[in-house]
């Protein structure tokens, strides 16, 4: 969009979006109108607070497309931690969706949790810990569910729940009409079938039904326990280490998953500097301490620390 874009007359806003929208006048404009990766500069920020005002945005959104001739940059916010930069923009709307965070169980035995889109795992976590239920999610407790679910969702138990798209059973999505419709096996299938992965492109999610699975309390009380080891390799074959790596992981069952951040040695440029997160679900078995013991062997280990914790301290 151009200056002159930017400059140019939008129709006016009702009584209803005026209450939640943020210009560049506001105090809380920096704070909503970027991400972790960009500065965005929206003409607009709305920070919708429910479903209806959702659709309130997106119907704007539409009728200033058709005032202004062609279309505007148009995102969806919820943690801000998308890498795409697709939840900021410049010159266009965001709908910031994080006033929408409430997490209920609906069924603990069943493990049944509904999640609003602007909620942040941290917050999952700890709410349906104390239920010693356990959601497959991202590495960042701030990571916002609605990008994460919709997108995917690698986490850090993914080896043991799979991914957080894996875990959704239904959904509320306010379509690019403006309309309110629930999604799930059964009703408005296309959609859901859509939503798991097709982030915002066919709609905003506003609101999940998700499966949570469920750890046992450890002989501690401890509740979803983890056992968390972490080791730094300084690795000169990138493939030999690779190798290793996935022949140890493959010996293990699906109660261990291993996360790998490759950087390069900032004073070697010939080293590779590998840190390995290996976190083992539910309390810590023999067969644990053994899979961390033959880690240690993959390749020299800089440096070594282990621990005992709860999954939403981990998160």
């Amino acid at each position: 969009m151009t200056d002159s874009d930017n400059q140019q007359k939008w129709p006016a806003l009702s009584a209803t979006l005026s209450n939640i929208a943020v210009t560049k006048n506001s105090g809380k404009y920096e704070s909503v109108s970027s991400n972790y990766f960009k500065v965005g500069h929206p003409r607009l920020v709305f920070m919708a607070e429910n479903d209806e005002q959702v659709s309130h945005v997106v119907e704007y959104a539409g009728n200033v497309q058709r005032f202004v001739g062609h279309q505007i940059p148009f995102s969806v916010r919820s943690g801000g931690h998308g890498i795409t930069n697709y939840s900021v923009n410049d010159g266009g709307i965001i709908i910031d969706l994080s006033q929408m965070n409430q997490v209920n169980i609906l069924d603990e035995a069943k493990g049944l949790v509904k999640v609003q889109a602007g909620a942040v795992w941290g917050d999952v976590a700890d709410k349906i810990s104390k239920a010693d239920l356990v959601l497959s999610s991202g590495d960042f407790g701030d990571t916002g569910v609605g990008g994460l679910a919709t997108s995917g969702g690698l986490g850090l138990l993914v080896r043991k729940q799979g991914l957080t798209t894996d875990q959704i059973l239904g959904a509320t999505v306010i379509t690019a009409d403006g309309k309110k419709r629930n999604v799930n096996k059964e009703e408005n299938s296309d959609l859901f079938w859509a939503i798991r992965g097709g982030g915002s492109q066919v709609g905003i999610v506003t609101e999940f039904i998700f499966q949570a699975d469920k750890v046992e309390p450890a002989k501690s009380g401890q509740r979803v326990p983890i056992g968390l080891q972490k080791l730094s390799y300084n690795v000169f074959d990138l493939s030999h280490f690779l190798f290793a790596w996935h022949s140890w992981i493959t010996t293990t069952t699906e109660d261990m998953s291993s996360l790998l951040m490759l950087t390069k040695n900032d004073s070697n440029s010939s080293i590779i500097s590998v840190q390995a997160t290996n976190i083992w679900c539910g309390e810590k078995t023999d067969s644990c301490e053994k899979y961390f013991t033959n880690a240690l062997n993959i390749a020299k280990v800089e440096k070594q620390d282990e621990s005992n914790l709860s999954y939403h301290t981990l998160v």
